[in-house]
């Protein structure tokens, strides 16, 4: 259905996010330690 759909939209804006999120600060401090 049309919300199912909705919902698979938001997952995945949801957990790009989150992988950028977490590709960004926690990279870093990898590197630095």
């Amino acid at each position: 259905t049309l919300k199912d759909m909705e919902e698979d939209i938001l997952e995945g804006l949801k957990s790009q996010e989150l992988e950028e999120y977490l590709s960004g600060p926690f990279t870093v401090v990898i590197k630095e330690s």
